[in-house]
């Protein structure tokens, strides 16, 4: 849903977390960007359809969309 979640470190029996001077550290973080507020849910895109099951890279596909609250004459589209 464009939420992101970063997990890291590679935790190990022999890691010392106190008592050095760089201890080691296990973090999670979670961000929700602003835009994924309900407030903003009539500007969202939904996708409608999509061409193919399944992509690989270089492959070509069809996407379509629809936006309730249209507001500019420009829309970009990113796909990560």
């Amino acid at each position: 849903d464009g939420r992101i979640f970063v997990g890291g470190s590679n935790t190990h029996s022999g890691y010392v977390f106190s008592g050095v001077t760089f201890p080691t550290e296990l973090r999670l973080e979670a961000y929700s960007p602003y835009y994924l507020d309900t407030s903003y849910s009539t500007s969202r895109p939904s996708i409608v359809s999509l061409s193919e099951d399944a992509m690989s890279y270089g492959s070509t596909f069809t996407l379509q969309f629809s936006v309730s609250n249209y507001v500019a004459n420009n829309i970009q589209f990113t796909l990560y």
